[in-house]
């Protein structure tokens, strides 16, 4: 209520829908806080392998048995939507988390669960029209419109030389994805370039009014989010975006070539070629000369 209710929600759905926009609705199916209520903390929530409830030490953090969130999915979380003109549910962590459940009644191993979890998106998908997930765990492949959150970097260990976008190269070109927020880079410049690199669609996680009113919730995720201070820098990056990697979006990457020291080149299928310089210095890479800390789009 206090962001605008359902009668927030009709206006919120009708503008977008009058522009063109797609909207989703976030949410996640996966926890439960006993302070919200509306689930059982005996008989809808995960189980171990000796029968204890799975729960934090102040048991008081849950994980829901994915067939209990299933009934309240389509009993309740869809019938209230169906008089909005949404276009998808956005789940929040089921691209990242399965898990088994050893419940007496519904129990799941993580087949069962990633299985459970494109049956919410298939059911999103139909309702709605579309699907989108945070995470990008391969399971959500065949179901997702659109993830968020897939990762840029590699796991650091020491057996690895560097990064290579081979998750984004299986994918490009058939979901559209992003990597971290826009707002949320500790590297402008850097994580810019790594975005461009890897194909990432711009993102960013943005509020009407700014952060420091979540300061003393339990929320601790976002620290600059205020849209107006974030909106010429949106404006910018959607601009550059659409212009320079419009016929990207939908090619296959079908190349990746470390030119030199710092200096990366990505070949799509139509033949256009992003070189990407890490450097601070100017570089000429196969004859283009590429600014520091910048990028080439060439044909």
């Amino acid at each position: 209520k206090q962001i605008g209710g359902y009668s927030g929600l009709r206006k919120l759905s009708k503008f977008t829908d009058e522009k063109g926009i797609n909207l989703f609705l976030q949410d996640n199916f996966i926890d439960a806080y006993s302070e919200n209520g509306g689930f059982s903390n005996y008989t809808d929530v995960v189980r171990q392998r000796n029968g204890l409830v799975s729960t934090n030490k102040f048991s008081n953090r849950f994980i829901l048995n994915p067939y209990k969130s299933w009934t309240y999915f389509n009993n309740k979380f869809l019938p209230n939507l169906e008089k909005y003109p949404i276009n998808g549910t956005n789940f929040e962590k089921f691209g990242s988390l399965i898990y088994y459940d050893y419940h007496n009644d519904h129990p799941f191993v993580r087949k069962e669960t990633a299985k459970k979890w494109n049956e919410f998106m298939e059911q999103s998908k139909k309702q709605l029209g579309s699907a989108a997930v945070r995470g990008g765990n391969a399971y959500v492949f065949k179901t997702a419109d659109l993830i968020y959150d897939i990762p840029t970097r590699d796991s650091g260990y020491f057996f690895t030389d560097e990064s290579i976008p081979f998750y984004q190269m299986v994918i490009h070109g058939y979901i559209p994805y992003s990597s971290d927020p826009f707002n949320m880079f500790y590297d402008d410049k850097v994580q810019k370039l790594k975005a461009i690199e890897y194909g990432c669609v711009p993102y960013y996680l943005l509020t009407y009014k700014s952060s420091d009113y979540m300061r003393y919730t339990s929320y601790n995720q976002l620290f600059t989010s205020e849209y107006d201070y974030w909106m010429k820098d949106v404006i910018r990056n959607y601009v550059e975006f659409n212009q320079k990697f419009n016929e990207i979006w939908p090619q296959f990457m079908i190349k990746h070539t470390k030119v030199m020291e710092g200096v990366y080149k990505v070949t799509y299928e139509n033949g256009k070629k992003v070189y990407v310089n890490y450097n601070n210095k100017m570089v000429v890479a196969e004859g283009n000369e590429i600014e520091p800390l910048g990028y080439l789009v060439t044909d």
